[in-house]
C-alpha cells in the first residue's frame, strides 16, 4: 500500500516502540486464537469425566491468560499512542517545512487556516492508519491462520465454509470502495472549509464590529454548515449501506454454520465442545474478514488524506542554491524586469548597491518597491535579468536561506511578529547581545514610554502584534534590525508610525551604520527627512512598464 510505504520512514524512527507494539500484538492474537479451543476442551472434559480438579486446572489457566492479556494490551496501548503521536508530528512538521519553502506567490490567495487544519488532520489520519494497519494486519493474519488450522483439524468441510465466507466479504468490498472514496473526499473537503469559515468568526472580530457585519458573517457560516451537513448525510447513507450489507452477510453466515455444524454434531462427527468452538471461531473469522473489509474501506478513506498530503508535497519548492557566503560587499542588478504573473511592473532596471552607502527607493503605490526588496532577498522569482552578489555570485546559485539568516535583515512595513514575549520577538536569530544594549535602544525609541501601558520585555504579543500599536510594532522591528548587524538591511517605510524623538534616534543609528561602513542600507520611503540622509535614489516610476 502506498500509505504504508509513505509512513514507514516516520514509524521506523521509533524502532524499539514499534517492535514492542508488534511483539505484544502477536502475543495477544495467539491468546485470542486458542481461548475458544480451551473452552471447548473444558466442556468435552467435563462431559467425559466431571471433576472439580478439571475445573480448577482450567480456572488457573484462564487466570494466567487474563493476566498476560492485561499486561499485553496495556503495553500495546501505550506503545501505539507514543508511536502515533511522534510519527504524525514528524510528518506534520515535514509537510509544514515543505510549505514554508514554497514561493511567496503561492500563498497570495490561500486560506492558511484551512491548510493548517488540513495538514494536521491528514497527517494524523495517515500515520494512525499506517500504525494500526501494520499491527492489526499481522495480528489478524496470524489469528485467522491459527483459527483456520484448528477448524481444519476439527472438520475440513467447515473450514471450506469459512473460506467461502471470507471470499463473499471480499467481493462485497470490491463493489463499494469507489463510492466510499468519493463520499469521504467530499466530506473532508467540506469539513476543512467549514473550520476555516468558523475560525474567521473570531479572527475578524474588529471588522465585524466596525462594519456591523454580524449577519453577513453568520450567513457565511450558515452557508458553509449547510454544505457540510449535506455531505455528512450523504456520507452516512453510504456508510450505513456498507455496514448494513456487512451485517446481513454475517447473519446469513451464522445461520448456515449453525445448521451445518449442528448436522455434523448429530451425526457424531464433532463433539458438543467442538461445536461451541466452531461457533466462536466463526465470530473470529467474521471479525477478521470484517477487519480486512474495513481495512479496504479505511484505506479508501485515508487515501484521501494521503493524496491531499502528496498534492501539497508535489508543489515545487522555490529555487535555492547551495553556495554560501561569509560577507556581502555589493549587489548588482543588471537589465532587471519583474512583476507578478503576466502583470509586469518594472523594466530595464540597472543598479549596484555598495556597502557603506544608503539607498532610497521611492515611487507611487503599486509600482513594485516592496517587490524589489523581495527580489534582492531572493524571495521574488518572477523576474528576468541578472542579480550578482560580490560581482561574481549569481543570486540563484546561493543558499538564500542561509544568506537571509546570517547576512540580511528586512524591516517590513508591517512588522513580522509572533505570539511570544517582546524579548523573544526581538531576539529571533540574534545571539551574544548584551541585554543592556537592548534596554538602551528600547529606552531611546520610547518602546515602554506610554504611561497607560504595561509593556515590558516579558509582555506577550498576540499573533502579528494585534495587541500593540503600529508604533510599538515598528520599534520592536527596528531594535531587531539594529541588533542584527547584517551586511544588507532593508527598511520598508520604517518611520511611518514613529514620533519625532524616535525618528531622530533611527536617523542617528543609520548614520552610525554608514560611518562604520558595516552595511548596505536600502530604505523604501516617501519621508523627505529620510531622503536627506540617502546617498543614491531609485525612482521606480522611471522604470515603469
Amino acid at each position: 500500500m502506498r500509505i504504508i510505504h509513505y509512513s514507514m520512514k516516520y514509524i521506523l524512527k521509533h524502532k524499539l516502540v514499534f517492535f514492542v507494539l508488534i511483539l505484544f500484538s502477536i502475543l495477544d492474537s495467539i491468546i485470542l486464537a486458542i481461548l475458544p479451543y480451551i473452552s471447548g476442551k473444558l466442556i468435552d472434559n467435563l462431559l467425559a469425566a466431571p471433576k472439580m480438579k478439571t475445573i480448577y486446572i482450567f480456572a488457573l489457566v484462564y487466570i494466567v491468560i487474563t493476566i498476560i492479556q492485561l499486561i499485553s494490551q496495556y503495553l500495546q496501548t501505550v506503545s501505539q499512542t507514543r508511536l502515533t503521536a511522534h510519527a504524525s508530528m514528524a510528518l506534520n512538521c515535514d509537510v509544514i517545512n515543505h510549505m514554508q519553502k514554497l514561493p511567496l506567490s503561492f500563498f497570495g490567495d490561500k486560506d492558511m487556516v484551512y491548510y493548517n487544519q488540513r495538514i494536521y488532520s491528514d497527517s494524523s489520519a495517515v500515520i494512525s492508519f499506517a500504525v494500526s494497519t501494520v499491527v492489526q494486519f499481522m495480528s489478524n493474519i496470524l489469528s485467522t491462520v491459527l483459527t483456520l488450522y484448528i477448524v481444519a483439524k476439527i472438520n475440513t468441510k467447515i473450514c471450506i465454509f469459512f473460506f467461502i465466507a471470507i471470499l463473499v466479504y471480499t467481493i462485497q468490498y470490491v463493489f463499494t470502495k469507489k463510492i466510499l472514496y468519493s463520499s469521504t473526499q467530499q466530506f473532508k473537503e467540506r469539513q476543512a472549509e467549514f473550520y476555516s469559515i468558523l475560525f474567521e468568526q473570531m479572527s475578524n472580530l474588529r471588522l465585524i464590529k466596525v462594519l456591523n457585519a454580524f449577519e453577513f458573517f453568520k450567513s457565511r457560516l450558515d452557508t458553509s454548515f449547510l454544505k457540510l451537513y449535506k455531505t455528512i448525510i450523504k456520507s452516512q447513507k453510504v456508510m450505513y449501506t456498507f455496514k448494513g450489507s456487512q451485517l446481513l452477510l454475517t447473519s446469513i453466515a451464522r445461520v448456515f454454520l449453525l445448521i451445518f455444524a449442528g448436522i455434523q454434531f448429530l451425526n457424531g462427527k464433532i463433539t458438543i465442545g467442538m461445536l461451541s468452538v466452531l461457533l466462536s471461531y466463526l465470530s473470529t473469522v467474521i471479525n477478521s474478514a470484517t477487519y480486512f473489509v474495513e481495512l479496504g474501506k479505511n484505506y479508501v478513506t485515508n487515501l484521501v488524506s494521503y493524496n491531499r498530503l502528496k498534492e501539497l508535497e508535489d508543489i515545487e519548492e522555490e529555487p535555492n542554491g547551495e553556495k554560501n557566503l561569509d560577507v556581502i560587499e555589493n549587489i548588482s542588478l543588471t537589465d532587471i524586469h519583474y512583476g507578478y504573473d503576466n502583470n509586469k511592473l518594472v523594466k530595464n532596471l540597472n543598479i549596484k548597491f555598495d556597502k557603506g552607502k544608503i539607498y532610497c527607493i521611492y515611487g507611487p503605490n503599486g509600482i513594485g518597491k516592496s517587490t524589489l526588496a523581495d527580489l534582492v532577498l531572493g524571495l521574488h522569482h518572477n523576474y528576468s535579468g541578472k542579480v550578482l552578489i560580490n560581482d561574481q555570485f549569481i543570486l540563484n546559485e546561493l543558499d538564500m536561506y542561509k544568506m537571509r539568516e546570517k547576512l540580511c535583515y528586512y524591516a517590513s512595513q508591517h512588522p513580522l511578529l509572533f505570539n511570544d514575549t517582546i524579548y523573544n520577538n526581538i531576539m529571533v536569530n540574534i545571539s551574544n547581545i548584551d541585554k543592556a544594549d537592548i534596554e538602551m535602544m528600547a529606552d531611546k525609541l520610547g518602546l515602554f514610554s506610554r504611561k497607560d501601558s504595561n509593556l515590558s520585555f516579558e509582555y506577550i504579543i498576540n499573533e502579528n502584534g494585534t495587541n500593540l500599536s503600529g508604533g510599538e510594532c515598528q520599534k520592536i522591528s527596528l531594535i531587531r534590525s539594529f541588533l542584527s548587524k547584517r551586511d544588507v538591511i532593508i527598511y520598508d517605510e520604517p518611520t511611518s508610525y514613529l514620533d519625532t524623538a524616535s525618528k531622530k534616534f533611527f536617523v542617528d543609528k543609520i548614520h552610525e551604520l554608514k560611518n562604520f561602513n558595516e552595511s548596505i542600507i536600502i530604505i523604501i520611503t516617501h519621508d523627505e527627512t529620510l531622503k536627506q540622509i540617502c546617498d543614491k535614489f531609485i525612482n521606480l516610476e522611471e522604470y515603469k512598464v
